[in-house]
């Protein structure tokens, strides 16, 4: 599980990195909308494990073209949130109609 996560950050580092450094305007735009959570850290394990569990609807959205991407989060120095969920769309609107996108399909 812990490799998930792991390339979970990685490739959202990767994401953020190449949007941020793509400079070509015929490039879509991409949006993302993050959630922080402040978790018991008792508790994050069983957070992860509902992650682990919905991640194939998640990728389900993401090839059905609802969203571009999607990632879990953990994080561990610095601050109060625990974990990060975040996905991507092409425009603001689309970022937030993603939200209730991912609760039906959840």
């Amino acid at each position: 599980m812990r490799k998930i996560f792991t390339a979970m950050i990685g490739l959202g580092t990767m994401v953020f990195a190449g949007n941020a450094l793509a400079q070509d305007d015929e490039e879509p735009e991409t949006y993302t909308y993050a959630t922080y959570f402040h978790c018991d850290v008792s508790k994050e394990g069983a957070a992860d494990k509902v992650m682990e569990r919905n991640a194939p609807v998640l990728d389900k959205l993401v090839d059905d073209g609802a969203i571009i991407a999607w990632g879990w989060m953990s994080h561990h120095t610095g601050g109060q949130w625990r974990r990060i969920r975040w996905h991507q769309s092409n425009s603001i609107v689309g970022a937030l109609e993603a939200l209730k996108t991912m609760q039906d399909a959840l």
